[in-house]
C-alpha cells in the first residue's frame, strides 16, 4: 500500500487560520467583527495584499488590519518578511500589521512614520516545523485567542487606525500598482515590440499624438504606454465591480482569476459593454493583454480585494465619494491630461451657462471636471433624469472618456445612459449620429447631435507647430471658412484651442452661452489680432478673465484665461458700442472659499464688480479697443488701467520712424562661432558679440563674448600660415548642423554678413525680459545674438543718447511691458514684430534745451547698475529724470498712472514664479 505524504503549505494553513480567527471573532462582541482573506489568498512573494484581513464591519467596508503569515522555518525576525507586512499596511491605509509564523505573533505599529514593535506574543508550544503546525494546532490556536483579545483592546483604545475600503481603493491602492507595475509593463512590452514590431509602429504613432502631454511626467514612450495600459486595467476592474449589484452582467468581472489570461478576461469585459453600455470604461486599449505574469497576478489580486471586500454594500453617498476619489486619483497619474482646476470649472459652469434647461456639451471633456460640474448644477435644478439627458460629452481621446465616463456615474444613477461619446470635435456636425447602449436592458439607443444652447469646455493646450497632421489640416479648413465667412485672413500659425473656438459657432444654438478656457498667447501677438476680430465677427464678446495672482495650471507652463461668449443671432450688425469686461481674479484657486467662487461667478453673470478684492473688471467698447489697439500695444494690456495712452498719443511716434528693429543673429552652431578662448584661433580673426543682456549690468554696455570671423579660404590661410584657425575649422567642419548656411564655406559666416540679423549696432533691448525693463547703449557698433533686439537708425541725424534716454523712460518700459504677455515662468513673452510695432517719445518735438536736460538728468543713471523696475521708481536720481522727461512732454499728471499701471502688469506676471495651484 503506497502511502501518500501530506504537503504543508502556506495556502492550505493560512486558510486553516482564517477559518478559525473567524470562528473566534463570531463567538464575541469585539471591535473585530469579521475575519477574511480567503478571495485574495496567494502563493508566491511580494504580493499586493495581506494573506488575512480584520474586518470592524461584517459588509467587509472597514479594514482594521492585515496579517502576514509564514511558517514555522520562516524566521519571526525575517526582515524582508517584515518589510512585506508594512508595505501592505501602507498600501491599505491602516497604522498596524501583525507577522505570524505560527510559533510567534508580533504586533508592529507606525508611529511618527516609523514603524515599532508594540507587543509580541511567543509560543511556548513544540511548533518548530511545518509538519508541527498539524501535529501541534490546538497550540496555535489557543495562542490565536490570546493575540485576538490582546488586538481588540487595541482597537477599543482607539491607538490602531482602520481604513474603508472606498478611501484606499482611491488614495493609496491605485498609485500603488501603479508604481509596482509601470517599469515592469514598459520593459515587457519593448521587448514583445522586438518579436512583433506593429507593437513598436503602433505606440510610435500613439505617442506622437499625445507626447506633448507628457511632457511633465513621461520621456519615454514604452513607459507612458505601460501606465496607460496599467491605468486602463485598474479602470476595468474598479467600475466593474461597482456597477455589479445595478447590472447582473457584470458579475462576470469575480470569475477573473489568475488561471484566466488577460486576452480572455478583455472578452468578458466586452460582454459586460454589450450588456451594460460604459464603452469607454470597458473599452479595450491595443495590445493591453501584453504584460508580464507578474503584473497580472498584481490586478488578479487587486479584483479578489474588490471581491472579498464590501465595496458594493456601502452608502451611495460613500460610492460617489469613491467614485470622484477614483477619478482624482487617475488624473493625478494621467499627467498628459491638463485637468481643470474644480473652482476654475464651477466658475465656468457657474457663469457660463445661463439656462440650466438647455442641452449643453463639453467636446473636448478630457477627464471630465466640467462635464461632472455641469450635472452637479443641473442636478441641483432639474434634477439627475432630466440633467443626464440633456448633458452631452465628448472626447477623441479613448483614456479621457474612460475617466470622464466613471466621472460622470452617479450611483443614485447607474441605470441611467450617460451621453458620452468619441469624437473629434472638428467633425461635430447637428443631426449626426451617435449610438449609446441603454444600461438597463444592453439595447443601443440612437440619439441625432442637437445644436447645443451651451458649450462649456477646457481647450486643448497645444501650439500651432506641435499638431499631429489631421489636426493641421483640420485647422486650414477652418481658417479657410473664416476667410470665406468673414474675410478675415486668420495666421496658418494658429494654436488648436483658437480653431476650436472658432468652430465652435456651428454647433450651437443662436444665442447660445460659449464659456471656455484657452492659452493666453493669443493676446500678445498681432495675428491674436486677427483672431480677435474674427471672435467678435462669430461671437458677441462678453467677459475675458485672468489671473492676478499665479497660474491656474501647475502642470503647464500655459498662462490661461476664461472667456465667455454668446452666439451671433447675426453677423451682418455690429455694436461698436457694446463693452467687453477683461477681469482678473485677485486671489489664487487654492485661497477662494465656496462664497468667493459664488460672488465671482455672480460678478460675471452680471457684469459688475462686486468684491473688487475677489475680481475687479476695465471696461471697453469695441470703439476703444480698436482706438487702444492702433496705438500698437498687446490685447493683454487690456486687462490693466491703459485709458491714459489716448490722453498722450499726440507726442508718440512708432519707433520705425527712426529704427529699423531686427532679432540678432542665430549661428545654427554657436560652439563654433563663440570662442571660449580668443587664442583657439589667429587673433586676425577674433571678433565680438552681444550674446545676453543678462550680462549686461549698466545701460551702457561692452560685448560679452568673443566671435570667430573670418573671411579668407583655406587657400588664403595656409599662405599666411594660419594654422590654429584651419586646426578649428577642420575639427568642425564634419560636425556641422544641419541648419548651418553655406556648408562649404561655414566658417566665413560671421565675415559676410550671410545671417540675418548681422547688422552692428548700439542700441538693444531683451527679448523675454523679467524683472529688468530696459533699453541698453553699447560702446561701439557689434553684432548681437538671437535673444537680442537691435535698433538700427534709419537716418543719420538720428540722436542715438537722447533716443536712449527717451526710450527708458516711463513709457518706454511700459511699452516693453505692453508689447507683449506674461509666460508661465514668469517672463515677458516679446517679440521683433511686437516691439517693432511699438510707440516712443517722439524726440523731435523736444527743443535743443529740453534735449539737453533730459541727457542731463539720464547721466546719473549711466554711472550705476540697472535694478529692478520696482526699485529703479524708487531711487532719487530715477525720479528726477522721469519728472523731467514728463515735464517736457507734458504728461506729469499722468505718470503715477503709468508708473502703476507698469507695476500690476509686472506683478500679475511674476506671480506665477512664486504660484502653484495644484488641480
Amino acid at each position: 500500500m503506497v502511502r501518500y505524504k501530506k504537503v504543508h503549505n502556506e495556502r492550505s494553513e493560512t486558510i486553516e487560520l482564517i477559518k478559525w480567527m473567524d470562528s473566534i471573532v463570531k463567538q464575541n462582541t469585539w471591535q473585530i467583527k469579521l475575519v477574511g482573506g480567503e478571495s485574495t489568498l496567494n502563493t508566491g512573494n511580494q504580493r499586493m495584499f495581506p494573506d488575512v484581513f480584520l474586518y470592524g464591519d461584517n459588509e467587509r467596508t472597514q479594514i482594521l488590519q492585515g496579517w502576514e503569515v509564514k511558517m514555522p522555518d520562516v524566521a519571526i525576525t525575517d526582515s524582508e518578511f517584515i518589510r512585506d507586512a508594512q508595505r501592505k499596511a501602507d498600501v491599505l491605509g491602516v497604522n498596524s500589521c501583525v507577522v505570524w509564523n505560527f510559533t510567534c505573533g508580533v504586533l508592529y505599529v507606525k508611529e511618527s512614520d516609523n514603524w515599532v514593535v508594540k507587543h509580541r506574543w511567543d509560543n511556548p508550544s513544540r511548533i518548530c516545523t511545518r509538519a508541527d503546525v498539524v501535529t501541534h494546532k490546538n497550540d496555535w490556536e489557543n495562542q490565536i485567542i490570546i493575540i485576538l483579545k490582546a488586538l481588540n483592546e487595541f482597537f477599543l483604545s482607539g491607538e490602531l487606525r482602520s481604513a474603508g475600503i472606498g478611501e484606499i481603493i482611491a488614495d493609496t491602492i491605485f498609485a500603488e500598482l501603479i508604481k509596482r507595475n509601470k517599469a515592469i509593463t514598459a520593459e515587457y512590452i519593448q521587448k514583445a515590440s522586438v518579436k512583433n514590431t506593429v507593437i513598436d509602429a503602433y505606440i510610435s504613432q500613439w505617442w506622437r499624438t499625445v507626447k506633448q502631454e507628457y511632457n511633465f511626467d513621461e520621456n519615454n514612450k514604452f513607459s507612458a504606454y505601460a501606465k496607460y495600459i496599467l491605468m486602463n486595467w485598474i479602470n476595468k476592474f474598479t467600475f466593474a465591480n461597482i456597477i455589479k449589484i445595478n447590472h447582473n452582467p457584470a458579475k462576470i468581472v469575480e470569475t477573473i482569476n489568475i488561471n484566466m489570461t488577460p486576452k480572455n478576461a478583455l472578452t468578458l469585459f466586452k460582454d459586460i459593454t454589450e450588456k451594460c453600455d460604459f464603452l469607454n470604461v470597458f473599452e479595450t486599449v491595443q495590445f493591453s493583454e501584453v504584460i508580464s505574469k507578474q503584473t497580472w497576478t498584481d490586478l488578479i489580486d487587486y479584483n479578489a480585494l474588490l471581491k472579498e471586500s464590501g465595496l458594493v454594500q456601502i452608502p451611495q453617498t460613500t460610492l460617489q465619494s469613491v467614485l470622484e476619489k477614483s477619478v482624482h486619483q487617475f488624473k493625478r497619474n494621467s499627467t498628459g491630461q491638463f485637468t481643470t482646476p474644480k473652482k476654475l470649472a464651477e466658475i465656468l459652469v457657474g457663469a457660463g451657462i445661463l439656462d440650466l434647461t438647455a442641452s449643453a456639451i463639453d467636446p473636448c471633456c478630457g477627464t471630465g471636471t466640467i462635464v461632472k460640474e455641469i450635472l452637479a448644477a443641473k442636478e441641483s435644478a432639474v434634477g439627475i433624469e432630466r440633467a443626464l439627458a440633456t448633458t452631452f460629452a465628448s472626447d477623441k481621446s479613448p483614456f479621457a472618456l474612460q475617466i470622464a465616463n466613471i466621472a460622470m456615474t452617479r450611483a443614485s444613477a447607474i441605470n441611467l445612459p450617460s451621453l458620452l461619446f468619441r469624437l473629434n470635435v472638428f467633425d461635430m456636425q447637428e443631426g449626426k449620429k451617435i449610438s449609446i447602449t441603454n444600461p438597463q436592458n444592453g439595447k443601443p439607443l440612437q440619439y441625432k447631435l442637437p445644436k447645443w444652447g451651451a458649450i462649456v469646455s477646457n481647450l486643448p493646450f497645444v501650439a500651432f507647430d506641435q499638431e499631429g497632421r489631421e489636426e493641421k489640416e483640420k485647422i486650414d479648413v477652418v481658417i479657410q471658412q473664416i476667410h470665406a465667412e468673414s474675410d478675415i485672413a486668420l495666421s496658418g500659425r494658429m494654436d488648436l484651442c483658437q480653431a476650436i473656438l472658432l468652430y465652435l459657432h456651428k454647433l450651437a444654438l443662436d444665442g447660445a452661452c460659449i464659456s471656455v478656457i484657452t492659452s493666453n498667447s493669443w493676446l500678445g501677438t498681432i495675428a491674436g489680432q486677427e483672431f480677435f476680430r474674427a471672435l467678435n465677427h462669430f461671437y458677441i464678446v462678453e467677459t475675458i478673465i485672468t489671473s492676478a495672482n499665479g497660474k491656474w495650471f501647475d502642470n503647464s507652463d500655459v498662462i490661461t484665461l476664461m472667456l465667455f461668449l454668446k452666439v451671433k443671432i447675426s453677423t451682418k450688425t455690429s455694436n461698436i458700442n457694446h463693452i467687453i469686461n477683461f477681469g482678473m481674479i485677485q486671489k489664487t484657486l487654492s485661497d477662494l472659499s465656496d462664497d468667493d467662487t459664488a460672488q465671482i461667478i455672480d460678478s460675471i453673470r452680471l457684469k459688475t464688480v462686486i468684491a473688487p478684492e475677489l475680481l475687479f473688471f476695465k471696461k471697453y467698447t469695441l470703439t476703444q479697443i480698436d482706438e487702444l489697439l492702433k496705438m500698437n500695444i498687446a490685447l493683454n494690456s487690456l486687462f490693466y488701467d491703459i485709458d491714459w495712452i489716448i490722453d498722450i498719443k499726440n507726442i508718440l511716434c512708432p519707433i520705425t520712424d527712426l529704427f529699423n528693429v531686427f532679432r540678432g543673429i542665430r549661428t545654427g552652431q554657436d560652439d563654433f562661432y563663440y570662442l571660449k578662448d580668443k587664442n583657439d584661433v589667429d587673433k586676425d580673426y577674433v571678433g565680438c558679440m552681444l550674446k545676453s543682456v543678462k550680462s549686461v549690468t549698466r545701460l551702457t554696455a561692452e560685448p560679452d563674448i568673443n566671435t570667430f570671423v573670418c573671411g579668407k579660404t583655406i587657400e588664403e590661410l595656409k599662405l599666411l600660415g594660419h594654422k590654429k584657425t584651419i586646426s578649428r575649422i577642420n575639427l568642425f567642419k564634419n560636425n556641422l548642423n544641419k541648419t548651418i548656411a553655406n556648408k562649404d564655406t561655414f566658417w566665413m559666416n560671421l565675415n559676410n554678413d550671410t545671417f540675418s540679423g548681422s547688422d552692428k549696432i548700439r542700441l538693444f533691448t531683451a527679448m523675454n525680459p523679467e524683472r529688468r525693463i530696459f533699453f541698453g547703449l553699447l560702446n561701439q557698433p557689434t553684432q548681437i545674438n538671437q535673444r537680442v533686439i537691435g535698433f538700427k537708425p534709419i537716418y543719420d541725424s538720428v540722436n542715438l543718447e537722447l533716443c536712449h534716454a527717451l526710450l527708458n523712460s516711463v513709457i518706454g518700459v511700459f511699452y516693453l511691458e505692453a508689447s507683449g504677455f506674461p509666460k508661465g515662468m514668469g517672463a515677458l513673452d516679446n517679440n521683433k514684430s511686437n516691439i517693432e510695432k511699438s510707440m516712443m517719445l517722439n524726440p523731435r518735438l523736444l527743443t535743443h534745451s529740453d534735449a539737453a536736460k533730459i541727457l542731463t538728468k539720464f547721466q546719473p543713471l549711466l554711472l550705476r547698475d540697472v535694478l529692478t523696475i520696482a526699485e529703479e521708481f524708487q531711487l532719487p536720481d530715477r525720479l528726477a529724470f522721469e519728472n523731467t522727461v514728463a515735464d517736457c512732454f507734458g504728461y506729469t499728471t499722468q505718470f503715477d498712472r503709468i508708473k502703476n499701471c507698469i507695476y500690476k502688469m509686472q506683478r500679475v506676471r511674476l506671480s506665477v514664479k512664486t504660484t502653484n495651484i495644484r488641480k
